[in-house]
């Protein structure tokens, strides 16, 4: 073991570990470790740490690594590989189990992970409790794992997604190319609020209501009115139901009786 300088450094039931400097550093039970400077740093019941400064920062771990900041902890698991770069109050902590491992903080304040190959970029108040997560943002709990949180995304380029799944929706959209489809089976039931202008055909296969009015700017062309029907009797006869269309001649008409 080396202690390099500073003042009040410690290194108790340990091997092959050093400081370098700075004030009130401990290392218990910490073989392999290095703490180069900073304040209170503390490597304990672990081994192969790193603390390169910072203040009141911890690792209670195997191959634990924070770079600076203050009061950030990490508690991890055998052989967990664990890392916090910067940022205030950060924590990585699970059971001493094997399989809970290798996760990052980047930095932030009061962020906490307790999974597994997880990480958190920055923001503060985010909570992973699952595996293969990530959190950009601020605020944001995971509630499953494999999957990306993030408070907003703003895409200069080009984004593919293989399923997009949303839960509120308020945008304008300049300009669309493309085929879009909506749903995927009969039942399913898509609303709009307010105007929808069209340029182009509508095709409708089955019916259309409307409650309210229907203004038509232009010809409608149907092959429902392909047949003249000379009287609601005739128009019956072929199915057109009651308050239904149909056409006699030149003339659209009611069907009433």
């Amino acid at each position: 073991n080396f202690v390099g300088g500073g003042a009040g450094n410690e290194i108790y039931n340990s091997a092959n570990s050093f400081i370098g400097g700075g004030c009130g550093n401990y290392m218990y039970t910490s073989n392999y470790s290095v703490i180069l400077g900073g304040i209170e740093n503390t490597s304990s019941y672990g081994g192969s740490n790193s603390i390169l400064g910072g203040f009141k920062n911890k690792t209670i771990t195997n191959y634990g690594f924070i770079g600076n900041g203050l009061c950030n902890t990490i508690g991890g698991s055998v052989n967990a590989y664990n890392a916090i770069v910067s940022g205030e109050s950060n924590t990585i902590t699970s059971s001493f189990s094997s399989t809970l491992r290798h996760n990052f903080i980047g930095g932030g304040k009061d962020n906490l992970i307790s999974g597994s190959c997880s990480g958190i970029l920055g923001g503060h108040d985010n909570i992973i409790n699952h595996n293969d997560s990530f959190i950009i943002g601020s605020n944001l709990t995971t509630y499953s794992g494999s999957t990306t949180y993030m408070n907003n995304l703003h895409v200069e380029g080009t984004g593919s997604f293989g399923t997009l799944h949303t839960i509120y929706e308020t945008s304008s959209i300049i300009y669309s190319s493309g085929s879009t489809k909506f749903g995927n089976s009969g039942d399913d039931t898509h609303q709009f609020t307010g105007s929808v202008y069209m340029s182009g055909s509508l095709a409708v296969t089955g019916s259309l209501n409307v409650s309210g009015s229907l203004v038509v700017d232009g010809p409608i062309s149907s092959t429902v009115f392909a047949t003249s029907y000379s009287s609601d009797s005739a128009a019956a006869a072929a199915g057109v139901p009651v308050y239904g269309l149909y056409r006699n001649g030149s003339f659209l008409f009611v069907r009433l009786t």
